[in-house]
């Protein structure tokens, strides 16, 4: 899980004559999963873990240029790429795979910091536009942006981020019953139906649209969704559970100079936190009252802002 580390780029949105397929795909990895932790084979369910969580980065990662210049298997366009990907995965390839993925040099990754050009943020409002994401198309007009790079941007976000005490996984508590269970699973799947577009991958390069295939396949759903309860409930493995718990951290340059962190985490973990905000809305609420401004406020990010600039006037 130490490669999460190095972020790979992963395509945006996959062709639909291939959209079947990997829904097909990531639903029997998620199978495997599940039964493996039911009989109990640690084995077998380390290594669906790690094919579920590097599922998208794997089988995903944007065609680019091997090391040298020579192309990375790339002929015959997007949909034979990424057919050929998923016959590999078929065929217990896996090991393919991940050399592929960790040999591709992405030229995103040369560019990263750069600042866009206005052509690049002309198409990129068009782009928008044709989605119908206004908001999107409009911050991207009004605020066009870079993200940071060079050698202090590390050391200036890590200073945001104080070191503190070694925070431990805390013990799960007491399985909910089947019913509750349900109840989270469906929350899984009503959050994903409903979940944003062009939304920042996360660490594993996983992207709404690529889960989001999964609304064509029932059975493959259903079991994504277990897994996702699963994961919610602390019952995969320590290991698993630590490396999907983390986000991918980016930074912006202020007007001002400084810099302003941004936090991608995985689909796993969104969905995994949407659904229990949705099951357990009232029993955060009943606990913590009005001293949290995340589950069951309306416009809580408002109120924090508002709060905080009456305050400190």
């Amino acid at each position: 899980y130490d490669a999460l580390e190095q972020y790979v780029p992963t395509i945006l949105q996959l062709p639909t004559n291939v959209s079947a397929a990997f829904a097909q795909l990531r639903g029997r990895v998620a199978e495997q999963l599940l039964a493996a932790r039911t009989a109990g084979d640690a084995a077998t369910q380390a290594r669906a873990e790690k094919a579920f969580t590097f599922f998208d980065r794997v089988l995903l990662f944007k065609p680019g240029k091997i090391r040298g210049g020579q192309k990375a298997h790339n002929s015959g366009g997007l949909a034979r790429i990424l057919t050929r990907r998923v016959r590999m995965a078929e065929q217990g390839d896996w090991g393919g795979l991940w050399r592929e993925s960790t040999t591709t040099t992405s030229r995103g990754l040369n560019r990263g910091g750069s600042a866009p050009t206005a052509k690049q943020d002309a198409r990129a409002v068009e782009s928008l536009l044709d989605e119908h994401l206004i908001s999107k198309a409009m911050q991207r007009a009004l605020r066009p942006s870079a993200l940071a790079s060079g050698a202090g941007v590390q050391a200036g976000l890590q200073s945001l981020f104080p070191d503190g005490p070694e925070k431990h996984l805390l013990q799960a508590p007491a399985a909910p019953d089947d019913d509750a269970r349900a109840a989270l699973a469906a929350a899984v799947v009503k959050s994903l139906a409903k979940s944003p577009r062009r939304s920042g991958p996360g660490p594993n390069g996983s992207r709404f649209e690529h889960w989001r295939t999964l609304l064509a396949d029932t059975p493959a759903l259903e079991a994504v969704a277990g897994v996702t309860v699963a994961f919610l409930l602390g019952e995969l493995s320590p290991e698993a559970t630590r490396a999907n718990l983390g986000a991918r951290l980016l930074a912006q340059r202020k007007r001002n100079g400084t810099l302003q962190p941004i936090a991608c985490g995985s689909v796993l973990r969104r969905l995994a936190a949407r659904a229990a905000c949705d099951v357990y809305k009232d029993d955060i609420e009943s606990a913590v009252g009005r001293h949290q401004y995340a589950v069951g406020r309306a416009a809580g990010c408002e109120l924090v802002h508002k709060c905080l600039t009456a305050l400190s006037e």
